[in-house]
């Protein structure tokens, strides 16, 4: 079944900002710490902050006038508290909220989490304290994947995931019709300009950096278009700003209505900014071709990407220039205990003549019509059945 369609650009969607808070903590002292917490951290805006817990009336009334990202709420006074929670959570399960307590009080993270509370901050707090406790609440609060959001990564450098990611791409573009972006996220090695003939207009770490600003206006003169493909590509010799895992939750947040597909291209490594978008995919793709030690790393890169949260049934094996006389997809998924989600066969003429052109393979060329294939089913569509070898129906292209 064909995968909904996100919602069309449109007013809704024109301004995106910084997390947005509510503080309802009595205690002045944690309250002007956390107003000023929230200040350093260039990550939070505090919208209104209440001297006194307030009533359910008036906090369903914040709650639908403010549009909250993030509650702080004071647990020092349980018989309080707890109803404005229960309110939280059975209202608003979407808001992230933040339990405030004195540290002499017997709260813990693991007792808070258990009645719906994402993240502890115990008072006096530091800044550091204070973007931990934020990043884990909005985590836990945004678990869901994202249906139409894919990633692909190499075993290790060469493998072919850059390629992968941007034929598949520019094939849901120009042949599926879908309104698809490719997001260059490896910031030092990235070439999916190179492959798609393109230059940056604003690099991927300025578009990150202004991620919480950005609007539909800004987002036309950022994003480099191909057809229905729209691209934000990596300016290797930029080496700043570095971005942070929030940075990749605002853009995200800001794409994911806006396109039919959204493609990322990873470097090998997954770190603690990037883990944001494998968490958040329906499905990461570790490319690796079918030697030993890039098997052995494409192993490591499961066990990494488990590590950053990613469940098992996120990540697929992608097998790379594939031979006859190679390990066959059976037994790379016993030896990998990971799904074999295509196999590549190894036609490098071809390769080289399309990149060459800022092209991807044609559906006319029998790799093509692989490529095409699977990236029907990535999207939600039944493959085309067609008079050709069983196995090339299976192919996916890797550079």
């Amino acid at each position: 079944m064909r995968r909904q369609a996100p919602e069309p650009w449109g007013p809704a969607y024109e301004v995106t900002h910084m997390l947005d808070a509510l503080l309802l903590v009595e205690d002045p002292s944690a309250s002007v710490a956390l107003e000023q917490m929230a200040v350093e951290s260039k990550q939070v805006q505090v919208l209104r902050s209440c001297s006194r817990l307030p009533s359910r009336y008036e906090l369903l009334r914040m709650l639908n006038s403010l549009g909250p990202d993030l509650v702080f709420l004071e647990l020092n006074d349980a018989a309080v508290a707890t109803p404005l929670l229960d309110i939280l959570l059975s209202e608003h399960p979407n808001i992230a909220v933040v339990g405030v307590a004195d540290s002499t009080l017997p709260f813990t993270p693991r007792a808070v989490l258990q009645i719906g509370i994402a993240a502890l901050l115990s008072t006096p707090v530091t800044l550091r304290d204070f973007q931990q406790a934020v990043a884990t609440a909005i985590q836990r609060t945004n678990q869901e994947q994202i249906p139409h959001l894919f990633c692909f990564l190499p075993a290790k450098a060469g493998c072919g995931a850059s390629t992968a990611a941007v034929n598949v791409s520019k094939l849901a573009a120009d042949v599926l019709s879908l309104r698809t972006l490719l997001l260059e996220a490896d910031l030092h090695s990235g070439v999916a300009g190179e492959f798609l003939q393109l230059q940056p207009v604003v690099p991927m770490r300025e578009v990150l950096a202004e991620a919480p600003q950005l609007n539909s206006t800004r987002w036309r003169a950022v994003a480099v278009s191909s057809g229905r493909l729209d691209a934000i590509l990596t300016d290797r010799s930029r080496k700043a700003p570095i971005p942070s895992w929030i940075d990749y939750f605002h853009l995200l947040r800001f794409v994911r209505t806006r396109y039919e597909l959204i493609v990322v291209d990873l470097p090998e490594i997954v770190n603690d900014a990037t883990a944001e978008l494998v968490r958040r995919a329906a499905q990461v793709y570790v490319v690796s071709t079918p030697e030993v030690a890039p098997l052995k790393l494409a192993e490591q890169r499961i066990q990494e990407l488990a590590c950053r949260g990613v469940r098992d049934t996120q990540i697929e094996i992608v097998v790379n220039r594939w031979h006859r006389s190679d390990l066959d997809p059976d037994e790379i998924h016993k030896l990998l205990r990971c799904r074999v989600a295509a196999v590549l066969h190894n036609n490098y003429p071809v390769v080289r003549r399309y990149q060459s052109r800022g092209d991807a393979i044609p559906a006319s060329n029998k790799l093509g019509a692989a490529i095409l294939d699977f990236t029907r089913k990535l999207c939600g569509r039944e493959p085309v059945e067609t008079e050709r070898p069983g196995l090339l129906r299976h192919l996916l292209l890797g550079r």
